[in-house]
């Protein structure tokens, strides 16, 4: 039996609802402004990334959720502290190139929130100390480039780069929390153009 045409319009919107989307994991390395001293540059285990648009829509909705982490401190900071760190929460729109098949660039912005925090050591005396914690949160504007590479079975890989702003105060002092991330991304992707199987049964 040959298939009709809403047999194929269905398996080229990849889903019921007719949506697009990506989902990933980031992680990869943040650089933080000068104030952040041999903390400026961190870790970003990251936490996830998406993105899903309704094919009626010229844009998709975009989150990210990631944190970075540094052994050293800020600038300004006990020289006694133990860690440092740095998260985002960001929300905004996305625009993806899906009609090409090998790298399917995006660009993005949005706003979201930036924090960051200190944990410190302090001496008491020999042998005795306990911990306190500074911690900053603000909102702030973000701005976003990178590519999506299509792999088999509805994976992808790519890269993402954030560039965020926000101001805050961590010990007493004026600091910018937000800063530049490169993240490697690896996920799913749905709604990509399927034809059918066959045509004919």
């Amino acid at each position: 039996m040959a298939h009709s045409e809403s047999d194929f319009k269905e398996r080229e919107e990849g889903s019921p609802a007719g949506q697009t989307g990506h989902v990933s994991y980031p992680f990869g390395y943040r650089r933080l402004s000068s104030q952040w001293g041999d903390a400026r540059n961190q870790f970003v285990p990251g936490i996830v990334d998406f993105d899903i648009r309704p094919r009626s829509w010229p844009v998709s909705i975009a989150a990210r959720m990631a944190f970075g982490y540094s052994g050293a401190l800020p600038i300004g900071a006990d020289p006694w502290a133990s860690f440092s760190g740095s998260w985002d929460i960001d929300l905004g729109l996305r625009h993806v190139w899906r009609r090409f098949k090998t790298i399917q660039p995006f660009i993005g912005a949005g706003l979201g929130l930036v924090g960051a925090s200190t944990t410190v050591q302090v001496r008491t005396h020999p042998g005795a100390f306990y911990y306190q914690n500074w911690d900053s949160t603000t909102a702030g504007p973000f701005v976003e480039t990178g590519f999506y590479v299509p792999l088999r079975r509805g994976l992808h890989t790519g890269v993402l780069i954030t560039y965020a702003r926000g101001k805050g105060q961590l010990n007493g002092n004026g600091i910018e929390l937000g800063g530049t991330q490169v993240a490697w991304l690896i996920g799913k992707s749905w709604g990509g153009k399927r034809g059918p199987s066959s045509t004919a049964h």
